[in-house]
């Protein structure tokens, strides 16, 4: 895949529209606004736009703006500090909701008015759609109007499995692209688990000699691990484009790769296994040393401890843990590694970062302050609240975008998988029934996961094209202004704009 980085240039066509510009009712936005006020009149704006940011915030606004190439529309951005410049930047007065915008259009010019960099990022991206369809074949005809926007949840994700699968440095930046265009603020990456290890580790390179090849045969798909320069490069292009990284290291189990380094952390009896040891005091050395370079490199708000899917019927025949059982107080191997991800939990905290793991040992209890993130149940959100826990809602069967869209994708895919259509992903609504309204609150977002078992590198954007984007307006969109076919009519005008976004330019037109 090719991508196209440019600092002057066009915004592709990806609407064809007639030689009046786009008429005002006929505006298509993803995700859906808070509120659109239209105007009869319209702005003409020529070839060349300029920026002036008088909230002084040093960002390069230009770039966004002109950010892909599109064919058959002539013109550039640049950062500007003349006071008549066409775009108009300031910050919002008052205690205005993170990141939220508002986005004028009259006859004197376009004014972005945000709290943050994030609500000015989204109002350009928000000015890009109305761009593209506002294009006369000479000159962009807008129509006047006040863009009133912000965001229904706090937390909307995108998780890449890079286990699996091992993308390269410019399609992470192409998925991460992808994710601004549509106002996706979490870039969940999932770094490890038993097909291979990913991050450079200096303190211990044998995380990377032996668990980072994992697979016999050195297909770049399959092998390799990402450089602390390029982890560095990925970091600081996420932060530009308002997005926060969440690394994850899966433990205890679906750890095989990391086991491999580190063969002496298995249970004794069970050489083969993929699943930590919690009997062995080396092992919480190990992991608080790997878990402590992971915090030192990302620097991030939140980690990802995983907790899912451990080996059954393990620990409960290892005498390391029979014996760590009996002197935590515990019967059971659920409850054994509920002890075990609190004390590698409370480590991480004690530096400063907050963390998130999977729903599965809430009966057991996890960690004070620990974010659960529900999947497996429909009933996971729900008691994980009643517990007292902030939740993200990930439910598999309307989130996983690894499942088939259709009947005929699910030819391909495992039985057991469910078919995910763009309707069901855009229908979920991530706060479970029966909950007050302070309960409500306590659901932060949602996300959507990528596992990558049989996803290669060519086969992300297909697999995630269109659901994303449904994923995207359900986190943003108030849910009483969202409606689906609404929203399909939108997307069908929309399309081409979105795969601009990923790949840098469109391969095909309307």
């Amino acid at each position: 895949m090719k991508k196209i980085f440019l600092t002057s240039c066009c915004f592709i066509m990806l609407i064809v529209v007639n030689a009046t510009g786009a008429k005002p009712d006929k505006i298509a936005l993803i995700p859906k606004p808070l509120s659109v006020q239209m105007e009869k009149s319209a702005l003409k704006l020529n070839k060349v736009i300029r920026i002036n940011d008088i909230s002084l915030s040093g960002n390069d606004y230009a770039k966004f703006l002109n950010t892909g190439c599109i064919q058959g529309i002539d013109y550039k951005s640049v950062n500007s500090k003349d006071d008549k410049s066409e775009i108009i930047i300031r910050k919002s007065s008052g205690t205005a909701v993170k990141e939220s915008y508002t986005l004028t259009v009259n006859s004197k010019g376009i004014e972005i008015a945000a709290p943050d960099n994030g609500g000015i990022l989204y109002a350009i991206e928000t000015l890009k759609q109305v761009l593209v369809q506002s294009w006369n074949g000479n000159e962009f005809d807008i129509p006047c109007m006040v863009i009133k926007d912000e965001p229904a949840f706090a937390f909307r994700g995108f998780m890449l499995d890079a286990a699996r699968h091992y993308q390269p440095v410019a399609t992470v930046k192409h998925v991460l692209d992808y994710m601004l265009s549509m106002k996706l603020n979490i870039f969940h990456w999932h770094l490890s688990d038993d097909q291979g290890w990913r991050v450079q580790s200096l303190k211990h390179p044998e995380l990377n000699t032996i668990g980072s090849f994992v697979i016999d045969t050195d297909r770049v798909q399959t092998n390799g691990f990402y450089t602390l320069e390029e982890i560095k490069d990925i970091i600081s292009y996420a932060s530009e484009r308002n997005i926060k990284i969440i690394p994850e290291f899966d433990i205890p189990g679906h750890s095989l790769a990391v086991l491999n380094a580190f063969p002496h952390l298995r249970c004794p009896y069970k050489p083969g296994s993929n699943a930590f040891c919690a009997g062995n005091p080396k092992t919480y050395e190990i992991l608080k040393d790997i878990f402590g370079e992971l915090i030192d490199v990302f620097k991030p708000e939140y980690i990802h401890i995983g907790g899912d899917e451990r080996q059954k019927d393990l620990w409960n025949k290892c005498d390391l843990c029979l014996a760590k059982m009996k002197e935590v107080g515990v019967t059971n191997e659920n409850d054994l590694q509920s002890k075990m991800l609190i004390e590698i939990s409370a480590f991480i905290h004690s530096k400063g970062v907050k963390t998130i793991s999977w729903a599965e040992n809430i009966e057991g209890g996890v960690a004070e302050g620990q974010i659960i993130q529900s999947w497996r149940l429909r009933d996971e959100a729900f008691k994980a609240i009643k517990k007292g826990h902030l939740v993200i809602n990930s439910d598999n069967g309307e989130t996983y975008l690894d499942y088939p869209e259709n009947a005929e994708d699910a030819k391909y895919k495992p039985s057991w998988m469910l078919i995910l259509s763009v309707e069901k992903v855009y229908n979920f609504n991530p706060v479970p029934a029966g909950l007050t309204k302070e309960e409500e609150k306590m659901v932060i977002g949602s996300e959507c996961p990528l596992w990558t078992e049989s996803i290669t590198i060519d086969k992300i954007y297909p697999q995630i094209k269109d659901r994303l984007e449904a994923h995207a307006e359900k986190c943003w969109t108030r849910k009483e202004l969202k409606s689906y076919p609404d929203f399909a009519s939108r997307l069908k005008v929309l399309q081409d704009f979105f795969k601009s976004s990923f790949y840098g330019e469109v391969t095909h037109m309307f």
